[in-house]
C-alpha cells in the first residue's frame, strides 16, 4: 500500500528543512546548506557587477540547491518523468510537502532499482502481512513508498551523527544502506541492495516471516560441452548471433595455473580456438570459468554473462547495468534459445569439475562435504577420508556454530552476544565445518614428491632427495636439490633446501618469510590456485591427481621459482635492515652515551628479537645460504653463516648470536651469558642437522654480534667458555669464538652490494667467502678470540675489488629477475 499523503504535512517548504528526510535520500543536508550559504554575497556588498550576474546561474534557495544535489547521478531517471532537471526542480518546488516527499521517494527507489544490485526473490501469500512482520521488532525499518516499492533499512531507526567541536563532521544513516523491495502482483517480492544490507534483510525474512525464498530451477544435465563449444569452436550457429569479446578464467592449464583474461572488441574467436587447441584452457568442467562478455551482432548491444558458483552448483547471470530490465530479459530469451543455456537455473557440477569439488571440501565446509563427496572418484574420496580429522569412533570431527542475524558472524554455540557487533539474535546451532589435518597432507605431498624427477628449461637438477620435517609444529616436505645452471662460461652449481608446505584455509607458514627460506606453497581449499610473490607454488590437485599435467615440470618450475624468488625477498628485507642500522649508527656517532639515549635509539632497535631479525636479513643477503635457527629461550644459536663446499657434506658453518644492549658499559657478559654461549656451541656441534652439512666436523666458529660491546670483556669471556668445555664434554672443542660489531656487518653488506654485478662467476664468490671465513676463524694476535670490525671489512673490500677490477664485462651479472632468466 502506498503512503497516505493525507497523513503528511500539507505545509509548503517545511520539507526542505527536514534533515533526516534528505539524509535518507543520500543528500547531506548540512553540507548542501553550508555550501549554499558560503557562495552567497555579503549583505553589505551592494556592488552590481558581472561576477554577481554570473552567480545568479547557481541555486537561488537552499531548496533549489537540495533538489539539484538530489538530481546528481539520476538524470536518466528524472528525465523519464520530467523533460529536464530544471523542469523537475521548478515543478517540485511548487508542490506541497506531502507531494514533494512522495515524488522524491518514488524517484529515489526508481533510481536505486535501476542500479541492478544483486537481488533475492521471495514467495508469500500476503505481501503486506510479511513486510509488516519483517519490521515489527524494529530490527528492520520499513518506509512505504508507493504500490510498487518499499525501502527497508536494516538496523535501528535513529540517525547516527559524528560530532567534533560542536560540528557535524560525518553521518551514517541507520548505520546501513537501503534495500529496495519491489512488490509483484503474483504474490512475490524481490529485494535489491548492497551485499551486507541485503543479507541482513534476507536473514530477517527467514527468521521473522512466513515468506519462502524462490529457488532457481535445477537441471542435472551437463552444459560444459555447450559452453566450450560456444566459446572455442569457429563454425557454430551461436557465432552467427553473438561475438565473444571477453573471457575470464580463474584457472588455466598454463604451467603455474594463473588466471587468464582475454579482451578484444574485434572478437576472440581465433584466440580461443588456438588456446583450446593448444590445451591452455581448463580441461572440461565449469569451475574455472568466471565470466564472458558477448556482443549481439543482430540487434546490437553488449552483455556480460557471469557464472555464480555455489555449493550445490552454478548459475548463469546476465549483467547489463546500462540496460533496462526489459532489454535484459529479451537478451536472455534469445541467448537461451540459441545457446541452449538457461539463466537463473542451477546446473550441477560434473566429474570434470573434480578439482573444484575437492577444494570446496578441503575448505572445511561441511555442506560442501555432504554435497560433493559422493561425486568424487574413489581415489579422491580415499584421500579425503585420510586427511579429514575423525574422533575415537571414526566419525568426522565437526565444528558447530550459530550465525549472528545482524552481521553474519559465526559464533560459538554458547555465545550470548555477538563478538563482532554486540547483538544477541542468532540462527539455530548447526554443524558448519570439518577439520583438515594439514600434517597428513604434508606426508602425502612428500610421498608424491619422492616419485618426481624435477625438470626445468633453465637449470639441470643433478640430485634430488625429499623427506619430511617439523617447522614450528607444522609438518612440511623438504627437498634437497643440487642445481646446475649453465651461463656460458660461468657454470654455477649450487645445493638448496626447498620446503613444500601444505597451504589450505589457515594462515600461511610465517616461518618461510621470517627465516627467508626457499619455499613452495602447495595450495588447496580456500588457497587453491593462489600465487605468492617470492615463493614457488603449485596446486595439491595437480601434484596428486591431475594425470594430464607434466608433474616433473610442475615441481621443477615451483623449485625454480622458490630459489629465484627468495633472492627478491632477501633484497627487500636486507635493504630495510641496512637503512635502519645506518640510521641507528648515525645517531650513535653524534652522542656520547648510548645508555642515556636509550629511548631515542629504541625507535630503531626496540627489542632483542627485532634486532636479531635485522642482523639475520643482512647476513642472509651477504651469504645467501645462511639459516636462521633458534628462538628466544631455545638452546640454539640465532642462526648460521654457511659456506658451501664442492663436497656437499663438508660445508663450513659459523653460528651467530645477536646481542642488543643499551647498558652503560656495553653488553654485559654475565656468567649466565657465558654458560649460554657454551651450551649453544655444544648443542649446535651435537645437532644432527649440522652433521649432515659438515660431516664429523664441529662448528668452525661461534660469533656474537652486537651494536654495543664491552671490549674489555672479550678475553675473559672466551677464557670462561673454554673452561666450560672441559666441564661439559670430554671431546676437544675446536670452535673459534668471535665478536663482530654492527658497523662491521653493515660495511660487509655494502661491499657485497657494490660488487653484486660481478657475482655471476663462482670463483669470485668463493674468494669473497674465503676472505671473510679467514677473518672469522682466525684468532687475534696473542688473544683467544677472533674480532671482526670495519678494519677487517675494509681489507676484504680491497682484496675483492682488486680481483673484480681484473674481470671483463662478460662477467657482469644482471640483477633483475628477467635478466637472470636470459
Amino acid at each position: 500500500m502506498a503512503t497516505d499523503v493525507s497523513d503528511e504535512s500539507n505545509e509548503k517548504g517545511e520539507i526542505f528543512s527536514n534533515e533526516e528526510f534528505w539524509y535518507k535520500l543520500d543528500v547531506d543536508w548540512e553540507e548542501v546548506k553550508e555550501e549554499f550559504e558560503s557562495e552567497q554575497p555579503d549583505d553589505d556588498d551592494d556592488t552590481d557587477n558581472e561576477e554577481d550576474d554570473r552567480a545568479t546561474d547557481g541555486p537561488e534557495t537552499v531548496a533549489e540547491a537540495l533538489l539539484h544535489e538530489f538530481a546528481k547521478g539520476k538524470k536518466k531517471t528524472i528525465e523519464g518523468e520530467h523533460e529536464t532537471v530544471s523542469i523537475f526542480v521548478s515543478t517540485v518546488q511548487a508542490k506541497a510537502d506531502a507531494k514533494v516527499r512522495q515524488e522524491l521517494r518514488s524517484l529515489y527507489v526508481d533510481h536505486q532499482w535501476s542500479l541492478k544490485q544483486k537481488q533475492a526473490k521471495f514467495d508469500c501469500d500476503q505481501i503486506e502481512s510479511v513486510l509488516s512482520q519483517l519490521s515489527s521488532d524494529g530490527t528492520v525499518v520499513r518506509e512505504e513508498v508507493n504500490d510498487d516499492y518499499d525501502i527497508l533499512w536494516p538496523g535501528n531507526s535513529a540517525i547516527d551523527k559524528e560530532v567534533r567541536d560542536s560540528e557535524v563532521t560525518a553521518r551514517k544513516l541507520l548505520k546501513t544502506e537501503p534495500v529496495i523491495v519491489k512488490k509483484r502482483d503474483d504474490g512475490r517480492f524481490v529485494v535489491r541492495g548492497s551485499n551486507k544490507s541485503r543479507s541482513k534483510v534476507i536473514d530477517r525474512v527467514w527468521a521473522n516471516t512466513t515468506a519462502e525464498p524462490v529457488e532457481p530451477n535445477r537441471k542435472q544435465e551437463s552444459v560444459s560441452n555447450r559452453v566450450h563449444k560456444a566459446l572455442t569452436e569457429q563454425e557454430t550457429t551461436f557465432r552467427e548471433h553473438f561475438k565473444i569479446i571477453e573471457t575470464n578464467y580463474t584457472d588455466s592449464a598454463l604451467p603455474s595455473r594463473p588466471n587468464l583474461s582475454l579482451k578484444n572488441s574485434k572478437g576472440l574467436e581465433d584466440d580461443l580456438y588456438e588456446l583450446h587447441d593448444s590445451g591452455y584452457l581448463p580441461a572440461g568442467g565449469m569451475s574455472g570459468l568466471s565470466s564472458f562478455r558477448v556482443e549481439d551482432v543482430v540487434y546490437g548491444g553488449r552483455h556480460k554473462i557471469k557464472l555464480t558458483h555455489r555449493r550445490d552448483g552454478f548459475l548463469f547471470n546476465s549483467e547489463a547495468t546500462r540496460k533496462t530490465d526489459e532489454e535484459r530479459e529479451r537478451f536472455e530469451r534469445r541467448f537461451a534459445t540459441i545457446a541452449d543455456i538457461e539463466f537463473d537455473t542451477i546446473y550441477e557440477y560434473g566429474n570434470a569439475d573434480e578439482r573444484y569439488l575437492l577444494n570446496q571440501i578441503l575448505s572445511e565446509d561441511y555442506d560442501a562435504y555432504q554435497l560433493f563427496y559422493d561425486k568424487l572418484p574413489d581415489e579422491i574420496r580415499e584421500f579425503v577420508d585420510d586427511v579429514l580429522k575423525t574422533d575415537d569412533c571414526d566419525e568426522l570431527e565437526l565444528v558447530e556454530e550459530k550465525t549472528c542475524l545482524e552481521c553474519g558472524y559465526e559464533a560459538n554455540p554458547d555465545a550470548e552476544e555477538c563478538e563482532d557487533c554486540g547483538e544477541d539474535q542468532f540462527s539455530d546451532v548447526r554443524a558448519t565445518r570439518t577439520k583438515v589435518e594439514d600434517n597428513a597432507i604434508a606426508t602425502k605431498i612428500n610421498y608424491a614428491l619422492k616419485k618426481v624427477s624435477p625438470s626445468h628449461g633453465r637449470v639441470a637438477f643433478l640430485s634430488y632427495e625429499t623427506t619430511t620435517r617439523e617447522l614450528t609444529e607444522e609438518r612440511v616436505a623438504e627437498a634437497d636439490v643440487k642445481i646446475h645452471r649453465d651461463r656460458g662460461d660461468a657454470d654455477l652449481i649450487s645445493r638448496r633446501q626447498v620446503y613444500f608446505a601444505p597451504t589450505g584455509s589457515g594462515a600461511r607458514l610465517q616461518r618461510f618469510n621470517d627465516y627467508l627460506l626457499e619455499s613452495v606453497y602447495v595450495t588447496y581449499g580456500k588457497s587453491a590456485g593462489r600465487q605468492f610473490t617470492g615463493f614457488g607454488s603449485l596446486t595439491l590437485y595437480d601434484l596428486l591427481f591431475n594425470e594430464q599435467m607434466d608433474t616433473d615440470a610442475l615441481v621443477g618450475s615451483a623449485i625454480y621459482s622458490a630459489v629465484t624468488g627468495v633472492q627478491d625477498r632477501i633484497a627487500a628485507q636486507s635493504r630495510g635492515a641496512s637503512t635502519i642500522a645506518e640510521k641507528y649508527l648515525a645517531i650513535t656517532d653524534e652522542i656520547d652515551s648510548i645508555s642515556e639515549n636509550e629511548e631515542r635509539l629504541k625507535n630503531y632497535f626496540g627489542s632483542g628479537n627485532y634486532f636479531e631479525k635485522q642482523v639475520f636479513y643482512l647476513i642472509k643477503s651477504v651469504f645467501n645460504r645462511s639459516e636462521r635457527w633458534g628462538k628466544q629461550n631455545k638452546r640454539e644459536s640465532d642462526g648460521a653463516m654457511i659456506f658451501p663446499q664442492p663436497n656437499r657434506d663438508k660445508d663450513h658453518v659459523l653460528s651467530f648470536d645477536a646481542k642488543l644492549s643499551y647498558e652503560k658499559k656495553g653488553y654485559n657478559f654475565t656468567p649466565a651469558e657465558e654458560d649460554q654461549a657454551t651450551r649453544y656451541i655444544l648443542h649446535d656441534n651435537d645437532w644432527e642437522r649440522l652433521k649432515v652439512k659438515t660431516g664429523n666436523k664441529q662448528l668452525d666458529a661461534h660469533i656474537l654480534i652486537s651494536q654495543h660491546f664491552n671490549e674489555d670483556k672479550f678475553r675473559s669471556m672466551a677464557d670462561s667458555i673454554r673452561s666450560h668445555f672441559d666441564v661439559f664434554t670430554d671431546d676437544a672443542v675446536t670452535t673459534t669464538h668471535g665478536f663482530m660489531t654492527l658497523e662491521a656487518l653493515v660495511a660487509l653488506f655494502k661491499v657485497k652490494r657494490e660488487l653484486y654485478e660481478y657475482q655471476g662467476k663462482g670463483d669470485l664468490v668463493t674468494d669473497f667467502n674465503r676472505f671473510f671465513y679467514e677473518v672469522a676463524t682466525t684468532e687475534k694476535d696473542r688473544e683467544n678470540y677472533a674480532l671482526i670490525t670495519t678494519q677487517q671489512i675494509d681489507e676484504i673490500d680491497r682484496k675483492v675489488t682488486r680481483i673484480a677490477s681484473q674481470l671483463g664485462d662478460d662477467r657482469l651479472r644482471p640483477y633483475s629477475p628477467a635478466g637472470r632468466d636470459t
